[in-house]
């Protein structure tokens, strides 16, 4: 009989366990974390920030040609108003990318925000002052209580942040004023998740109120423009897409100008943390904050929307207005029963700002202050901090403190 010949099913199992094995090194090849299309990805987002990088510093010598061209027949040029706002902006717009420019945290430098119309990947370059394009991260890294993971402030949603509100930080500021503003606890106030308030990720701390009310300083003060700048980022539905707030002679100006000036908030700037303070929250960042917390917390209160009159913040026709139940819940926001605190936003009236009135221990309402020399309130800075990358900082919790608290960042 003839002998027939086949593959025995011991050669049948090895050959499908070596097909499996090739099939997994090459999907391995392919697909794994250094895999072909990894790389590959990996290569054109690399040449496309490449690519923003250059047209930043392009457009950075272009400008800077320019303008040591014009200044040569007009030395009274000045270079922030001059580089800044119309040669430099204007070769960035003209690469027809979505490019928006602000000053950065060092003199003569800048922060770019780069998305290209080809792709949705946003990148934000630090222009040096000799216009090297360095990129940023703009997010300040914390590591929640009771968590292992950190978080990059901007790369989080409100949903992960909103449980932060309130809590209390470690920070001390170079020095303060002696009658105003005088406690020693910060919290932290808001994430801007969104760059509303000014860059995407900004971490802002709030100092609590203390019995200290004071009237505001109305002195004929000229705001600079970043002043006048921070003032529109800050009080969005009133600036209403302008750059720039512009100010008059009534003292509801003269209030704003006050509570936005450098020179007098400044001291409560730790320069290793922080990039800037101001006297108050605006309505908006109040607002944000707030529903935010409530939204996402088990919080009671009522989800504010900001009104305007003809000239300023309102909540209502008369000015005041219930806006919630946090007896017991943050005193962030509730700085006590019959206390009152500036808010840096203009209100109904030209010679009004806005304010913060505790009624009671469940209610805060909104209302507008005169701002002369018949009304005091409480001042609670702000303080906004740099990024992690800036300042080589992180903010961890301190289990011997209960309090938040930077730590150097070693990684």
């Amino acid at each position: 009989m003839k002998k027939e010949r086949g593959i025995t099913l011991i050669a049948l199992v090895i050959t499908i366990i070596v097909l499996l094995i090739l099939a997994g090194v090459s999907i391995s090849l392919t697909l794994g974390n250094n895999g072909v299309l990894n790389q590959a990805t990996n290569a054109v987002e690399t040449n496309r920030k490449a690519s923003a990088k250059e047209e930043v510093e392009i457009a950075w010598a272009g400008a800077e040609s320019d303008y040591w061209s014009e200044w040569t027949n007009n030395s009274a040029f000045t270079k922030n108003a001059n580089f800044y706002d119309t040669k430099l902006k204007a070769y960035l717009s003209s690469t027809g990318h979505d490019i928006s420019v602000t000053d950065g945290e060092d003199e003569g430098t800048y922060e770019v925000n780069y998305t290209s119309n080809d792709q949705n990947q946003p990148y934000t370059f630090l222009l040096d002052a000799n216009g090297k394009a360095i990129e940023l991260s703009l997010g300040v890294e914390i590591t929640p209580s009771g968590v292992s993971n950190s978080l990059m402030s901007d790369k989080v949603t409100q949903e992960e942040v909103a449980s932060l509100y309130g809590k209390p930080i470690s920070y001390t500021p170079a020095d303060k004023l002696s009658d105003r503003a005088t406690s020693n606890t910060w919290r932290i106030f808001y994430v801007d998740t969104e760059g509303t308030f000014d860059r995407k990720g900004s971490v802002y701390l709030k100092m609590d109120c203390d019995a200290n009310e004071q009237r505001l300083l109305l002195d004929d003060r000229i705001s600079t423009s970043s002043e006048l700048k921070r003032m529109a980022k800050m009080n969005t539905l009133f600036a209403n897409g302008a750059e720039s707030i512009t100010l008059d002679s009534t003292n509801g100006s003269k209030g704003l100008s006050y509570l936005y000036d450098e020179d007098v908030w400044g001291i409560y700037v730790n320069p290793t943390y922080a990039k800037y303070a101001v006297g108050g929250a605006s309505v908006d960042l109040f607002v944000a904050s707030y529903n935010s917390f409530i939204n996402n917390t088990a919080a009671i209160g009522t989800l504010l929307t900001p009104k305007l009159s003809s000239w300023g913040y309102t909540y209502s026709t008369d000015p005041y207005q219930y806006i919630g139940n946090l007896s017991g819940s943050n005193n962030m926001y509730h700085p006590g029963t019959g206390n009152t605190y500036w808010i840096a936003s203009p209100a109904v009236s030209s010679n009004c700002i806005s304010s913060v009135l505790c009624r009671n221990n469940s209610s805060l309402s909104f209302t507008q202050v005169y701002s002369n020399t018949h009304d005091a309130r409480a001042f609670c800075p702000i303080v906004l901090l740099k990024s992690t990358q800036s300042s080589g900082y992180e903010i961890v919790w301190d289990t011997s403190t209960n309090q938040y608290k930077f730590q150097a960042k070693t990684n």
